[in-house]
């Protein structure tokens, strides 16, 4: 998804988010759909009422969990993190970025995610 000059509000969607999404996933013990919201949210992108955002490391966190946690195959995957990447605009951390990411996780309880894609001007975050 390319950047555009538009101030429309923009959305950070972590792993959680997007794998509710992606297998409409229900709250094990009370069977709640988790995935309602994120499909609400990705509808918004899809329609530029917001600009969905993700960072690169979450690509990478996705992979994993679909591959090992949910049990899908490469074919599956791929096909996921397409869909994600033609929907959400993929941000990439620079090494700066990553270190500084590493040391305020270290000293508070930040989500990286966020930290790593706090380079890019955003108008609220999820």
């Amino acid at each position: 998804m390319e950047r555009s000059n538009e101030s429309i509000p923009s959305v950070i969607l972590d792993t959680d988010v997007i794998v509710n999404w992606l297998t409409k996933e229900r709250e094990t013990d009370t069977g709640r759909e988790l995935w309602k919201a994120p499909h609400k949210i990705i509808g918004m992108v899809e329609t530029r009422k917001i600009k969905g955002l993700t960072c690169l490391t979450t690509l990478l966190e996705l992979r994993y969990l679909l591959r090992r946690k949910k049990e899908y195959n490469e074919e599956q995957v791929e096909t996921y993190i397409s869909q994600i990447m033609s929907i959400l605009e993929v941000i990439v951390p620079d090494e700066i970025s990553l270190l500084r990411a590493n040391r305020l996780q270290s000293e508070n309880l930040l989500d990286p995610f966020f930290i790593c894609c706090g380079t890019y001007p955003v108008n609220f975050h999820l």
